[in-house]
């Protein structure tokens, strides 16, 4: 080790360069390795939470037994079989009983009625509903009261003209018993959008009633059971933790939500009446289709970054080759072999890379504290992630090993050989490196090509998609190749401004153009080509990231604001309206209608607009 240490501070300086090489590749691999999990993982949970809640929760429904007991016994095998999850992913169960028959007879308030038609409220139970609602006025139905008490939805009471305190009068068609509960309480949603309502149908969408029914009347679980003692109908919904979910899960949570559909029913007994809704599959899809387009984002720089800096280091470890040409050439000749010279280049690169595997990673996670708050905390209480970044760092340190290493093992026997070969190349060296430069720009204008055909690499048949590798690796051929002919037009080009210099008094740029001519200078030339032809895809892919992410949001909202009228048809002068308010240039009125066409009653959506004015109004606020 005594002769390690003091070779390395002979070379101290290429030594530190070669450090600070390492240092950047190590921090920039594990940066943007860990920016992009962040920014993925950031986009799956804003994709769950934005898709519809049928996509959410898996809802079954059915009767809920001749009583009470019963019940409980279907209740208690449906929660069982969500006990483990879906294939390891935490799920919330949460239960709901509906009774029926029962007939609102006293004042209705502001809703109509048709003729001698019944309007029914939808009484029901509703299991965690304080944790998922907030009151507006009132309280909470209190159990064993006389008469039962019930909460409504704000929206509900309302259109029924009640208060707090108010008795609605009611009337079982069964029975023809007339009966009353007591308002407790009113209260909204705390999150229209959450999967839970749809134990509640209408209540999320703001819904106040179907025409012939209105509710929920939440009731506590002992009066419901009172006023319902025999068979009533019951629901259950499993709502998976899908924000977490790994890639490399889906499928199994797939086959999980499968089995569940036909396992619950089974399990809580419902026989014909059990009845399973979910569209979590399609919800899947998307997860799995955006965790393949954030993988196939971070392919392009990480490759360039790797190129980048493993030439960077090769370079280094070439110039510390040649710089020590002489003192390998009295180790052989003491008699050290080619493997034990190996072993020296590893020790000393090992003094390289150590640090910046060390650092790298600190260094990243202030890097992305700084881009944005909270980073670095992320980084230190993630866990498996923070396995997985050190993990990569550590594969990205043992590629600079290698690096290090490569010079000294493409040595020759000798010294002599060394010389001569460095010194006077063959002709067949010569044309397998010009056979490589043909080979790379062949593979470039072929990777070209097919990238311009797919415009992503994204690629598949039959729905299915993949990282197609030639697209992967395209931008980076280009850059390569890029460089690769630079280098080889570099000396032509300064053999023929020559001609143009050489009788002016320029010396230094004579000087100058010599040297850029020379092949020895061939490293530098190709690593100054890579640096500019990176920087240049970068900001290319940069620029292309904004303008796609402003295309989306077009095309989802079709204008700069979307105004959308609900309950009815707008008035003719709405879009004059809108077009009156300051900073609107101009308004497009849109009508969309949902019909049902051809023999399958097919539903379609039909869109009405002003096609001259389309053109005109792109861009502009739309009412």
């Amino acid at each position: 080790m005594k002769l390690v240490w003091r070779r390395a501070r002979e070379a101290r300086g290429l030594l530190f360069a070669a450090v600070l090489a390492a240092l950047v590749a190590v921090a920039l691999v594990t940066g943007l390795s860990d920016y992009n999990r962040r920014a993925v993982d950031a986009g799956q949970r804003a994709l769950v939470a934005a898709s519809p809640v049928e996509e959410r929760g898996l809802l079954v429904s059915g009767s809920g037994g001749r009583d009470a007991a019963e019940f409980a016994k279907r209740d208690g095998a449906a929660r069982a079989q969500f006990a483990d999850g879906l294939a390891g992913v935490p799920v919330a169960v949460s239960a709901a009983r509906y009774g029926t028959g029962r007939e609102l007879t006293g004042d209705l308030g502001s809703v109509p009625r048709k003729g001698a038609d019944p309007i029914f409220a939808n009484l029901a139970t509703l299991e965690g509903l304080s944790a998922h609602a907030e009151l507006t006025s009132g309280a909470w139905p209190r159990a064993g009261a006389k008469p039962a008490q019930v909460s409504l939805p704000e929206r509900v009471a309302t259109t029924l003209g009640l208060t707090v305190g108010a008795r609605v009068p009611l009337r079982d068609r069964a029975t023809e018993k007339a009966s009353e509960v007591v308002l407790a309480g009113t209260w909204r949603p705390r999150d229209p959008t959450e999967a839970y309502w749809l134990l509640a149908p209408g209540v999320g969408t703001g819904s106040v009633g179907s025409g012939t029914s209105y509710g929920p009347f939440a009731l506590d679980p002992a009066d419901f059971t009172t006023l319902f003692p025999g068979s009533v109908t019951a629901s259950w919904l499993a709502e998976p933790d899908l924000g977490g979910v790994d890639a490399a899960d889906l499928p199994a949570v797939r086959a999980a939500v499968s089995a569940a559909a036909v396992a619950v029913p089974e399990a809580a007994e419902l026989g014909s009446s059990g009845q399973v809704t979910t569209k979590i599959d399609q919800l899947l899809d998307r997860i799995a289709r955006a965790d393949l387009v954030g993988r196939s984002a971070l392919a392009t720089p990480l490759l360039l970054i790797l190129v980048l800096g493993g030439y960077a280091l090769v370079l280094v470890a070439a110039l510390l080759h040649e710089d020590r040409r002489p003192q390998t050439a009295l180790l052989r000749a003491r008699g050290a072999a080619r493997r034990q010279l190996a072993g020296l280049a590893a020790r000393e690169a090992t003094l390289v890379v150590a640090p910046a595997a060390l650092l790298g990673p600190v260094i990243a996670g202030e890097a992305l504290r700084f881009v944005r708050p909270g980073g670095a905390a992320e980084l230190s209480t993630a866990g498996g992630n923070t396995t997985l970044i050190w993990a990569a760092a550590a594969a990205t340190a043992a590629g600079c090993l290698v690096a290090m290493v490569a010079p000294t093992l493409r040595g020759s026997g000798t010294y002599v050989a060394d010389m001569a070969a460095r010194s006077r190349p063959n002709r067949s060296a010569s044309i397998q490196r010009a056979s490589v430069d043909l080979v790379l720009v062949a593979l470039a204008v072929l990777a070209w090509v097919q990238l311009r055909r797919y415009a992503s690499p994204l690629a598949g048949s039959n729905g299915r998609l993949g990282l197609d590798p030639l697209l992967v690796v395209a931008p980076t051929l280009g850059v390569l190749a890029g460089a690769v002919l630079a280098l080889r037009v570099l000396p032509p080009l300064t053999r023929f401004a020559e001609r143009f210099v050489d009788r002016r008094p320029w010396t230094a740029t004579m000087l100058g153009m010599w040297q850029a001519g020379r092949r020895p200078h061939a490293g530098p030339v190709l690593l100054l080509a890579l640096a500019v032809g990176g920087s240049t895809l970068a900001w290319s892919l940069v620029s292309t990231g904004e303008r796609s992410q402003v295309e989306q949001a077009g095309h989802t909202v079709g204008a700069d604001l979307r105004v959308t009228e609900r309950g009815g048809a707008a008035p003719v002068t709405r879009a004059g309206e809108l077009a009156a308010l300051p900073g609107v240039r101009r308004a497009l009125p849109v009508w969309r209608d949902e019909v049902r066409v051809g023999r399958g009653d097919l539903p379609v959506t039909v869109i009405g607009f002003d096609a001259a004015g389309a053109g005109a109004s792109s861009g502009s606020p739309t009412g």
